[in-house]
Formats: C-alpha cells, structure tokens, sequence
C-alpha cells in the first residue's frame, strides 16, 4: 500500500512543467514534493531495514465489567471517560474514570478502573504515579478472585518497569528483573490456550525485557538472548501472518535482531 502510494505520488507529477526553474512557484513546488518523497522514503527504508529495532510494550487495557455498568448514569460517564482518551484529553477522561471510582464498590469492576485510570498516568508518561494504580487494581482483582485483572495489572506493572526512567545502569537492571518477574507471574494466568492473544503479547513483552536484561558476562548475555529466541518464537505461535500482520512483521523483526546478538555457534544451530 505504501509503495502504490508513493507509486502514484510520483506518477501524478508534471515533470516537464517542473523542468522550467524559471517557474518561481513550481520551484517551491518541486522542494516541497522532494521533501514529502524524501521523508516517505526515509519511513520506508527504517521499515524495510529495520532500524527500529524494538517495539514498545504492549498496553493492556482491561475493562471486564466496565462497558456494562449497572446504572445507566456510571455507563454514559464511562463512555465520556473513553472519548475523551481517544482524543487524548487525559486530564478530562482521568476526571471521569476517577468519579467512577469514588462510586463503585465491586472489587473486579473497580480494578478495571484502576487500570484505566493508570493506562491515563503511562500516556502521561508519570510511570510511578501509572504503577502505584495497577498496583492497587493488582489488591482489587484478588480480592475478587478475578485472574484476568490480576494478569492485566501485573502485565500493566510490567510495563511501566521497562518504560521508567533510571538514574543508574544499576537501577535500570533492578527495574527491568522486576519487569521479567511481573510478566513471568501474568504468564500462569495467560496461558496458551484460554488467553492467546495476551499470552503472545506477553511472551512479546518478556522478550524485550530479557534483551534489556544486564549480564555479568558473556555467558549470562547469551543465555539471556536465547530467552529471547524462545520469547518470540513463542509469540509467533499466535501471532500468524495472515491473522496479525503487524504483530507478525514486529516479531519476526525482533526474532532477527535476538539471532544476530547469539554467539556465532548458536546461530548456526
């Protein structure tokens, strides 16, 4: 799609009108058309190539129970609360979720609150504030019993561990081990078969955090990669080309770039 695109971009331009510089306004024209194929180009090749790397971890946005809200009031502010986020009006859909929270007193549609309100903290980018209310959903969904809030907060936690800033190469170790300790708990909820798409997220996510991993060695560095490997050839299990292109394409990406950090006899194997 991108290449029919820039395909057309380039088809649709007058290539002898552009050839009379004379033309002060077809000049500024031509820079400006330059400048848009340049910068599409660019976007294409750090695709292709595959300059980015890695992806940011998922987000887990967990609402079981919200949509259906007893009263009919608590659901129309629900749906304000969600508007407002998708136009990124934070603080507007933060007043919402938080007037939801002083009135719900069941312990599972509260976490999923919880959650939503510090999913608002993370695209704030105050991954502290974000963890202190996925930690306080994580309280809520076992006290209810609820294994998928509990997965989703401990996912959300996760995240924000490997999204913090560190003051030091020694606390970012210490934030990214409780990064793999997290999502290694949400995975014995996450299971294959009841929670695929999650599971794959998860397995992901993990991936990332055991490349970001510290080592005290070589030998400890690549023990971490092959973690890696296993990581992402698990998530690819689920995410299949025709079913989750993008998914697909970020992970193979993220496979290739685990295989080129292997030792040189583990990549031939």
């Amino acid at each position: 799609m991108q290449f029919e695109g820039l395909k057309e971009l380039i088809g649709s331009i007058d290539w002898e009108k552009i050839a009379d510089w004379k033309d002060v306004r077809t000049g500024v024209i031509v820079g400006i058309i330059a400048a848009i194929i340049i910068g599409l180009w660019g976007l294409l090749k750090k695709l292709l190539l595959g300059k980015r790397l890695y992806a940011p971890p998922g987000q887990y946005d967990y609402q079981d129970g919200l949509p259906a809200l007893a009263a009919k009031a608590k659901r129309k502010l629900y749906k304000k609360g969600r508007k407002k986020l998708k136009k990124k009006d934070y603080d507007g859909a933060l007043g919402c979720f938080n007037q939801l929270a002083e009135q719900e007193k069941d312990n599972e549609k509260l976490a999923a609150l919880e959650i939503q309100i510090g999913n608002i903290f993370t695209y704030k980018r105050s991954f502290i504030k974000a963890s202190e209310h996925y930690a306080k959903a994580l309280r809520l969904a076992r006290k209810a019993g609820d294994p998928e809030g509990q997965a989703s907060a401990l996912g959300s936690i996760a995240n924000t561990y490997m999204d913090r800033p560190a003051a030091s190469g020694e606390a970012r170790g210490e934030n990214v081990r409780s990064a793999v300790t997290n999502y290694l708990e949400a995975l014995e909820i996450y299971k294959k078969d009841e929670y695929p798409v999650e599971y794959a997220m998860t397995r992901n996510n993990l991936g990332l955090a055991y490349m970001a991993l510290p080592a005290a060695d070589s030998a400890e560095r690549a023990a971490n990669v092959r973690k890696v490997v296993e990581c992402y050839k698990a998530a690819l299990e689920i995410y299949k080309k025709d079913e989750y292109p993008v998914d697909y394409a970020m992970t193979q990406n993220n496979l290739g770039t685990a295989y080129r950090n292997l030792p040189a006899g583990d990549r031939k194997s």
